[in-house]
């Protein structure tokens, strides 16, 4: 696979996951999980913000882990939605 397929598909699947998210808290909830993903270090901000190069932005996102806002219900829901369309799925989730 492609690198722009696998960034593609990748932030297909974070975007599904993102409701609720205000559209600056989208891109840092992006940044922060890209950045887990590529760590292979300790799993802290600053480690997450390394493995994309984006340590310059060490305050934004240490905010939004800290002061982010989003709508709950919005990110339940969405998880909700995106967990029942994996493939064999034993559980289900009540609208």
């Amino acid at each position: 696979m492609k690198a722009t397929q696998l960034w593609t598909r990748w932030q297909a699947i974070l975007l599904s996951l993102a409701f609720g998210f205000t559209r600056r808290g989208v891109q840092r909830f992006v940044q922060w999980v890209t950045g887990l993903a590529l760590s292979v270090e300790e799993h802290t901000i600053t480690q997450s913000l390394v493995g994309i190069g984006r340590v310059q932005d060490w305050k934004a996102l240490e905010s939004f882990a800290e002061y982010g806002r989003w709508h709950l219900p919005s990110l339940r829901w969405g998880l909700a939605r995106r967990l029942e369309r994996l493939p064999n799925v034993s559980w289900g989730f009540s609208s």
